[in-house]
């Protein structure tokens, strides 16, 4: 079993980029049974109108659901060449520490390709089928994608995002924010160090007040 972590480029423009990742493998997408649980998205359309956690669709109703502004914030969409014979298996992206951990797995049993897009900010594919990875990078570029097995430490991953990006990955954004608020310098600055920050990093968002949104390492 693999994953591939999608990565920001122009080919990819935000986490979790549903239409972008089903052109993709659309025939894969199409010939499915899926589960979409512990979702959350800012788009409304036939499919996220539902609200059921978990709902079951079949590939051909999820394709139909999507078109160019579908972002996925949270969620895990589990798909199955068979039908589902528990269609109200929970998958978890929020507070999923295995996420994190070696030898990442597809969290349904029944499943053979899962996608996981946490919090905006990162998208996951995990299949038993490499093809279906190869097929994705195919389409996106070896620089959209990398293969993984797992991603190893907190500090591989948060090294290619933003400081607004790390901060809410962390969830350390509000504190932060607070800190700044108050004019609290040695606190804000621990906060960074937390989410790997260079003291010459911290020191420029600190000395120049930059916003963390605008503020890329």
């Amino acid at each position: 079993m693999k994953s591939i972590q999608i990565l920001y480029t122009n080919k990819w423009r935000f986490h979790t980029d549903l239409n972008t990742l089903f052109n993709c493998i659309k025939p894969e997408i199409r010939k499915r049974n899926w589960i979409l649980s512990n979702w959350e998205t800012n788009f409304q359309n036939s499919i996220f109108d539902i609200q059921n956690d978990p709902v079951a669709l079949t590939g051909k109703k999820l394709l139909q659901g999507i078109d160019k502004y579908s972002q996925l914030i949270w969620g895990v969409l589990s798909g199955s060449l068979k039908e589902f014979t528990n269609k109200d298996y929970m998958s978890f992206a929020m507070n999923e520490k295995s996420l994190w951990e070696p030898f990442y797995r597809i969290q349904n049993p029944e499943a053979d390709l899962e996608i996981v897009s946490w919090d905006s900010g990162y998208t996951l594919v995990t299949s038993n089928d490499e093809d279906i990875l190869l097929a994705i990078e195919r389409r996106l570029g070896k620089n959209t994608v990398q293969f993984t097995d797992c991603i190893k430490t907190t500090k591989e991953y948060i090294g290619g995002m933003t400081v607004n990006e790390r901060l809410s990955f962390m969830g350390l954004d509000e504190e932060f924010y607070k800190y700044i608020e108050e004019k609290e310098e040695n606190s804000a600055r621990t906060v960074l160090r937390h989410v790997g920050l260079s003291e010459n990093d911290i020191n420029s968002i600190i000395e120049k007040s930059l916003d963390p949104v605008k503020y890329f390492v």
